[in-house]
């Protein structure tokens, strides 16, 4: 059973490492996300700035605490990239998703570590530097304990994992739906209202807060976010980390009942 497991790890590493190396080589993409990067923080901040209009607080969230969830929220954001959705629904209807079942490696771990490489690269190598400039520059908040910044990266992690889940049952939907046109843009649009990434959800409406608590979305950014900045307490802390863990698993067996279903009645469009 450990021997197994060492080899799938191996595996597993090996998939990151391949699609890292394959980011690396386009350089000059790299050099304009880069520059992309780093005027999109200048325009948020200057956006920002400008609405604070001098105000020290604004529903209780100081400039400081806003230009930092800025920064910090989009390197998470980069982390927790998926096109694994859109991937998945144009291999159906393509008819290459019968080539890729036959792989002698678990389909949903190929794409999935493939796409972690390639957003560690992207988040580590590209993003992370811009947000150190800038932070060093505009003097970002910090955690502030080693305890706090560790509850913040097991969130981070398990939001991660629920970004995973949400593609992967997105993506499945295409077998049934038999089309990739729509997949891609409404798990887009449900990811950016409720995660919270550019606008946070401190600042939405009370209708919109009200369904956002019921969805899982805003585990995925908004609430390690929360712990980041200090503003929820220990108990508050755990209650997040739990309610991730228990959406981990409600999306775990979702996808578990999905893909056997797509495996007894697998229909390939075009194929």
């Amino acid at each position: 059973m450990i021997a197994n497991w060492v080899s799938r790890t191996s595996v597993h590493l090996e998939i990151m490492k391949k699609a890292f190396k394959v980011s690396v080589t386009y350089k000059i993409n790299t050099l304009f996300e880069f520059l992309s990067i780093g005027f999109d923080f200048f325009i948020q901040i200057c956006v920002w700035t400008a609405l604070y209009n001098g105000r020290n607080l604004v529903n209780g969230v100081s400039l400081s605490d806003m230009i930092s969830y800025v920064m910090v929220s989009s390197f998470v954001s980069s982390l927790s990239y998926s096109g694994i959705a859109l991937k998945i629904a144009n291999q159906v209807k393509d008819g290459t998703i019968g080539n890729e079942l036959c792989r002698p490696i678990n389909y949903k771990d190929m794409i999935m570590y493939h796409e972690i490489g390639a957003n560690l690269f992207h988040s580590i190598c590209i993003r992370l530097p811009v947000v150190l400039l800038f932070g060093f520059l505009i003097k970002v908040v910090i955690p502030a304990s080693g305890l706090n910044f560790l509850l913040f990266f097991i969130s981070v992690i398990f939001g991660i994992t629920i970004v995973y889940g949400l593609n992967f049952i997105y993506g499945m939907l295409a077998f049934w739906l038999k089309t990739s046109e729509y997949v891609n843009f409404i798990s887009r649009a449900l990811m950016t209202l409720f995660a919270g990434r550019f606008v946070p959800i401190w600042f939405y409406p009370e209708f919109l807060k009200k369904i956002g608590q019921v969805l899982p979305f805003r585990f995925i950014t908004f609430e390690p976010m929360q712990i980041y900045l200090g503003k929820v307490d220990s108990h508050q802390t755990l209650v997040i980390l739990l309610s991730q863990v228990i959406w981990i698993a409600a999306l775990t067996i979702i996808q578990q009942i999905m893909w056997k279903a797509v495996q007894k009645h697998l229909v390939i469009q075009g194929g």
